[in-house]
């Protein structure tokens, strides 16, 4: 998970949480109540969503802007930006992550 770890230096993305299906954290640049907070949050939205939505784009109650996908049936990738990043830089970011997670995935 060094690629995800990475992203922390990058100062377009404010968070990245990977977790299971199950809410499983797998790994999180968030800690202690910031990331249980968070989690709440997402916990909602997805039951909403029943996993049946592969993308997810919101604002959280701290006016971040969320993206995340669901890959494999089995994981959410989630990025947490400022509400100023624009939507394409976001998805772009989104996208890159999702596909070096997908080949980490194959190994």
């Amino acid at each position: 998970f060094n690629y995800l770890k990475d992203l922390e230096l990058n100062n377009d993305i404010n968070g990245v949480i990977y977790l299971t299906d199950l809410g499983q954290v797998i790994y999180s640049t968030l800690k202690g109540t910031k990331l249980r907070k968070f989690l709440k949050e997402v916990e909602f939205r997805v039951k909403i969503c029943n996993n049946s939505i592969i993308k997810l784009f919101y604002t959280s109650k701290d006016n971040e802007l969320i993206f995340s996908e669901y890959i494999q049936d089995k994981y959410f990738i989630i990025l947490i930006f400022d509400s100023k990043i624009k939507f394409g830089i976001a998805d772009y970011y989104l996208n890159k992550v999702v596909g070096n997670v997908l080949s980490l995935l194959k190994i």
